[in-house]
């Protein structure tokens, strides 16, 4: 092969590393900016409720070059192969028989436009990552088996069409995204093999005000499949690996802690203004205030007793363990840091719980049977 056809064939793949590149520009910035939300009490509130790694540490291991080295350099290295066989088909690389290049020449001329297609989704991935901050070495070393994976649909799905009908259909399927894709695959497989599995389960986090089906895609890339999952992730971390913003993301935690103790009931608890936990602990202050304060607490008291249908005693107990979670007063104080004193309109300081020493309060279990008392009524 001379050194003009490999660098033409070298080309298209060093894509890969530039785009990589610019983005450690990005990454300096979003960096100087958690930076600057996770501070002095903060920090604190943050290293007892989530361990003693503090951010800057984190995101510095997060997105280590190094981590990125191997998906990039397998990316390259497919699409380096890709185009050689391309070029080879064009004749501008000689073949020779058992040679790479004449493996290369043997790839199906759709199952070569599925790879274009592919080439193509992963570059516009990538850029839409790259500009939210979000191109994780997760989704890099994704690309490059979506890459082999297109190619192999591409080239089954073409089979049933005749050209040129077959190549458009080759490159549609590369173009697909990862999702599509999958589902694509479960659906052929279950008609081939007659197999009639169901639709696949609705997650849960559908359940919490503003997370969509997208959403659900782009947090199960974290590991993030359940309510559960969401209400012991760490939001900082969440924030160092997506594109959501700081806000939503707190928003949805609070939510989630509340979703864990009373389920399919948090929708009802909305209507009377608490959507969160943080709604719920704030009563506490309430019945530790002036009379008139605890009066309202008491009211609050009753209130998610009717909702929830348990005893008042059961709802007392889940506003201290709420007020208590370490998890609850780091969003609590980061709120306060971020918008002044969140508390009820009539009074109270609405400050999270002054700790003294160094130790956490102790965290409430957080298993499968913890909400049951209450979302079982």
């Amino acid at each position: 092969m001379s050194i003009i056809a490999f660098a033409t064939a070298l080309a298209p793949a060093l894509t890969y590393p530039l785009i990589c590149w610019a983005y450690f520009s990005r990454i300096k910035q979003r960096q100087e900016e958690i930076e600057g939300l996770i501070r002095d009490e903060t920090l604190t509130a943050y290293l007892n409720a989530y361990g003693p790694t503090p951010p800057v540490e984190s995101f510095r291991r997060m997105y280590d070059p190094k981590r990125y080295l191997l998906p990039v350099a397998l990316n390259v290295g497919t699409v380096l192969l890709v185009a050689i066989g391309f070029l080879t088909q064009r004749g501008f690389v000689e073949v020779r028989a058992g040679e790479l290049t004449w493996l290369l020449f043997q790839i199906p001329p759709t199952m070569m436009a599925a790879f274009i297609g592919a080439y193509l989704w992963s570059h516009y991935e990538m850029l839409r990552r790259s500009s939210t901050v979000d191109l994780t070495p997760n989704l890099l070393m994704s690309l490059w088996l979506r890459l082999l994976l297109a190619g192999v649909l591409g080239y089954a799905a073409s089979l049933a069409f005749q050209s040129p009908v077959d190549m458009l259909i080759a490159l549609a399927v590369g173009v697909l995204p990862i999702a599509h894709m999958n589902d694509f695959v479960s659906t052929a497989l279950r008609k081939r093999l007659g197999v009639d599995v169901g639709q696949r389960p609705r997650s849960d986090l559908t359940a919490l005000q503003g997370i969509t089906p997208e959403v659900v895609e782009r947090l199960a890339e974290d590991g993030i499949c359940t309510v559960q999952h969401l209400a012991l992730a760490n939001p900082v971390r969440l924030l160092q690996r997506t594109y959501f913003e700081w806000t939503v993301i707190l928003d949805w935690v609070d939510q989630a802690i509340l979703y864990v103790y009373v389920g399919d009931k948090l929708g009802s608890l909305r209507p009377a203004a608490m959507r969160g936990a943080i709604e719920v602990a704030v009563i506490r202050e309430l019945m530790e205030g002036e009379p008139e304060q605890r009066e309202r607490g008491e009211s609050l008291v009753e209130c998610l007793s009717e909702r929830l249908g348990q005893k008042p005693a059961v709802v007392r107990a889940l506003v201290d363990v709420l007020y208590n979670d370490p998890l609850v007063w780091f969003i609590w104080m980061v709120w306060n840091e971020m918008y002044g004193e969140f508390g009820p309109s009539s009074g109270g300081s609405g400050s999270p719980p002054e700790r003294t020493g160094d130790a956490p309060p102790p965290a409430p279990p957080r298993d499968d049977a913890a909400p049951a008392p209450l979302a079982a009524a």
